[in-house]
């Protein structure tokens, strides 16, 4: 019996933390997995902060906005 929010998965390529952590690292964050003694896995992501003011668009001219 699995405990509540955990689940058996048999699909998938198993890529899900390399590219979180490849992510992290191009923007000189880090990644942290760790196994607690109960089960699962704890995993901690860290992003610096931006340190550039990026440009603020108008709501239609943003990307993967659909409405006109």
């Amino acid at each position: 019996m699995h405990g509540q929010g955990t689940r058996v998965r048999t699909d998938g390529l198993g890529l899900g933390l390399s590219i979180v952590r490849a992510v992290a690292l191009a923007h000189r964050g880090w990644i942290a997995v760790t196994a607690p003694p109960e089960g699962g896995l704890d995993v901690t992501v860290e992003l610096p902060a931006a340190t550039v003011e990026l440009p603020e668009y108008p709501v239609a001219a943003r990307p993967g906005n659909d409405e006109s």
